[in-house]
C-alpha cells in the first residue's frame, strides 16, 4: 500500500493560461505518471455558459484525454489544443461520444474496438498500458456482452 503524499512529495502541474480562472492543481509523484482523464456529458456545450464551463475545466485541469458525451460541438473543440482520437457521431438528437487527446500529451492511444455506443481503446504511457471502454448507451444486454 502506498503512503499518502506529504507536502514535499507534491509536484505542481503546469500553470494554466492567465485568463482569470483560478488554477494550481497538484499531483503526488506516483499519480503524476498517470494520465489525467476528464469525462463529461456536455449536452449544454453550445450555450455560452456551457462553453465557459468546458474552457474552465480544460484550463484548470489540462487533461491529457478529454471524453465528451452528447458532443454536438465539432466547431467548438477545434479551438482547443485537442486532436480527435475517436468520434462516434450523434444519432438524431441524442448520443455522440468523442475521445480527444491533448496535442501536448505523449500518451499512445489506439482504438481496439467500437460500436455505435462504445469505444474501447488502449492508452499507454511508456511501459504502462490500460484498456478503457467509453460507453454511452442504454443498459442493453448486447452492449454488456460486448464489454
Amino acid at each position: 500500500m502506498m503512503d499518502s503524499p506529504t507536502n514535499t512529495d507534491l509536484i505542481p502541474s503546469p500553470k494554466p493560461p492567465d485568463n482569470g480562472v483560478p488554477g494550481g492543481q497538484f499531483y503526488d509523484e506516483y499519480n503524476a505518471k498517470r494520465p489525467l482523464i476528464s469525462v463529461w456529458n456536455i449536452r449544454e456545450a453550445m450555450s455560452k455558459d456551457g462553453q465557459c464551463a468546458v474552457k474552465k475545466i480544460i484550463d484548470q485541469n489540462c487533461p491529457h484525454v478529454l471524453v465528451l458525451l452528447e458532443a454536438h460541438i465539432r466547431r467548438l473543440w477545434r479551438r482547443w489544443v485537442y486532436e480527435e482520437m475517436s468520434i462516434l457521431e450523434v444519432a438524431g438528437f441524442a448520443g455522440g461520444l468523442w475521445v480527444l487527446k491533448n496535442m501536448k500529451c505523449t500518451l499512445s492511444m489506439q482504438v481496439l474496438d467500437h460500436s455505435n455506443q462504445v469505444i474501447t481503446m488502449s492508452i499507454g504511457n511508456g511501459s504502462l498500458a490500460w484498456t478503457v471502454s467509453w460507453v454511452y448507451a442504454s443498459p442493453r444486454p448486447i452492449e454488456w456482452e460486448r464489454l
